[in-house]
C-alpha cells in the first residue's frame, strides 16, 4: 500500500471539510426559508381560516374632521384619519417602529376590511387593537395582506385577538399597499355589533 504525502492528507482532510460545511448548509436551508421576512413566529390559531376575499366599501363618508368611513354592504364601517408622520423630535427609536400611521375605528357583524395605505420602503407593520365589544370572550381574528399582482395575498400567519386587544407585528415586510382584515370566526354565534379601534404604524 502506498503511504500517503502530506500534501495528499492535507487535501484529503480539506475535501473532507468542505463535504460537511455544504452538508450542513443545506440542511439548514428549509430553516431560513422559513423565517423569511414577513413570516410569522406561530401558526394560524385553531379554527381560524382566512376570508376568501376582501370585499370593497359599497360606500364613502369624508367627515369634516378629515376622517374617512368606509361602508360595506353587510353593515360594517372603518373609519380612519389621514396618515401621520411622526412629530419632530420623537427620537430615532421612533422613526425606526413606524415613519406613519393612523388612527381608526370599525364596527362589524362578522368581519371588517381597513383602508389601504402604501409604504415606498420594507420594515415592520403593526395593528395596534385598544378592544373589542360583543366579543364574549372568545378571540377574534387578524390577518395582513398585500397587494400583488394577482391580487390581495396574505403575509404571515392569522393572528388571535383577545377582547382586550393588544400590539401585533409582522417583521420585515416589503415595500407595497396593504390592508387588514379583522373578522369574528364564530359566525354563527350570538355575538354581534362588534366594535374595535386602534391604530396602524408602518415604515
Amino acid at each position: 500500500m502506498r503511504a500517503l504525502t502530506p500534501r495528499a492528507v492535507a487535501v484529503a482532510a480539506a475535501a473532507l471539510l468542505l463535504v460537511g460545511l455544504t452538508v450542513q448548509t443545506a440542511a439548514a436551508e428549509p430553516r431560513a426559508r422559513a423565517a423569511a421576512p414577513g413570516a410569522a413566529a406561530v401558526d394560524d390559531p385553531p379554527g381560524a381560516p382566512a376570508p376568501d376575499h376582501l370585499p370593497d366599501p359599497s360606500g364613502v363618508v369624508d367627515h369634516r374632521d378629515g376622517s374617512t368611513t368606509l361602508l360595506f354592504d353587510d353593515g360594517a364601517t372603518f373609519t380612519s384619519q389621514e396618515p401621520q408622520a411622526p412629530a419632530r423630535g420623537d427620537g430615532a427609536r421612533t422613526l425606526a417602529l413606524a415613519a406613519a400611521s393612523f388612527t381608526w375605528s370599525a364596527t362589524y357583524d362578522v368581519s371588517v376590511t381597513s383602508r389601504s395605505w402604501s409604504t415606498s420602503r420594507s420594515g415592520d407593520v403593526w395593528v395596534d387593537v385598544r378592544s373589542i365589544s360583543s366579543c364574549g370572550g372568545k378571540a377574534q381574528n387578524l390577518a395582513l395582506y398585500r397587494l400583488g399582482s394577482a391580487g390581495w395575498a396574505r403575509v404571515g400567519t392569522v393572528r388571535a385577538v383577545s377582547c382586550s386587544g393588544g400590539s401585533y407585528v409582522w417583521r420585515a415586510v416589503a415595500k407595497g399597499t396593504y390592508r387588514f382584515q379583522l373578522w369574528d370566526g364564530s359566525s354563527s354565534d350570538a355575538y354581534r355589533g362588534h366594535a374595535a379601534s386602534g391604530t396602524v404604524r408602518y415604515p
